[in-house]
C-alpha cells in the first residue's frame, strides 16, 4: 500500500505515483524516502493536496508528481527549483530542513 503513495526507488521522490479511485481522499505521515526524507502526503478527489518533506540530510532532490508543484521552505530561503520536466521539479535540501509541496 505505501507504494501507491510513494515510491523512491529511481532515484526521484514520486509522490501519489498509483493512488487506487478507491482512495481518492486521505492522509499519510511518516513515509520515508531514499536521501533521507521523512514524507507526509494529503489529497482529495484523487490529487495531491500538499505534501511536508523533511530532510534528515542534505542533498538534492528529485520529485515527480501528476502536475506541477510549488517547493516552499520553512526554514530557510525559498530554494531554487529547475523543471526538467513539467511534472518534476530538482531542488537542494539542507539537513534538518523542511519543504512544502504544493500543487501550482
Amino acid at each position: 500500500m505505501t507504494e501507491w503513495l510513494l515510491q523512491s526507488h529511481t532515484g526521484e521522490v514520486h509522490l501519489l505515483p498509483a493512488l487506487p479511485p478507491q482512495l481518492p481522499d486521505g492522509r499519510v505521515t511518516g513515509l520515508l524516502a531514499r536521501g533521507g526524507l521523512t514524507v507526509d502526503l494529503a489529497w482529495s478527489g484523487g490529487a495531491l493536496n500538499h505534501a511536508r518533506l523533511a530532510a534528515l540530510q542534505g542533498g538534492t532532490v528529485r520529485l515527480r508528481t501528476a502536475a506541477p508543484v510549488a517547493v516552499h521552505s520553512t526554514s530557510s530561503a525559498r530554494p531554487d527549483v529547475t523543471r526538467p520536466e513539467e511534472a518534476v521539479a530538482v531542488f537542494e535540501t539542507e539537513a534538518g530542513g523542511k519543504y512544502v509541496i504544493t500543487p501550482l
